[in-house]
């Protein structure tokens, strides 16, 4: 089917301690699931929330970025949560003034994106299989295009 790509609303950490639809899971299955994955040659990218207290991590989401790197995904998506029940954000957002909330959260949620992406194990994997891919891309051009020559 040529997937390259699933993407996993893993949300937090507090859903799997919270039981409910998410009691089956947890921070081992998540790994499992992620490394299955990516054994047959697809990337993972998880989507992860925080900010559930306002604006500033609590310990659950601190567990949440524990639960980000455990499961050592391709790629994260890492976003704070928004409560959809209060328009008021979003209303001021489109209005075009500021929205609510804005500030330390977004800091600690972008260093820690950096922080993921620029660890030196997942820069030397994502290096190493951007060259093997390259390397073949060429094999199978010089394969296709020989094929084409002597056909």
């Amino acid at each position: 089917a040529k997937c390259r790509l699933i993407h996993y609303g893993v949300e937090s950490f507090r859903h799997l301690e919270g039981g409910g639809k998410y009691a089956s899971y947890s921070a081992e299955k998540l790994r499992e699931t992620v490394r299955l994955t990516e054994s047959f040659g697809i990337k993972a990218l998880c989507f992860y929330i925080v900010g559930f207290d306002g604006n500033r991590l609590s310990p659950g989401d601190e567990k949440t970025l524990e639960l980000m790197r455990y499961a050592g995904s391709s790629y994260i998506s890492l976003h704070r949560y928004h409560d959809f029940a209060d328009p008021g954000p979003v209303r001021r957002s489109l209005e075009g003034g500021p929205a609510a909330g804005k500030g330390r959260l977004d800091s600690v949620i972008l260093f820690n994106i950096l922080k993921y992406y620029l660890a030196p194990a997942r820069l030397a994997r994502f290096l190493a299989g951007e060259m093997q891919d390259k390397l073949l891309r060429k094999i199978w051009f010089f394969l296709k295009t020989a094929l084409e020559v002597v056909r």
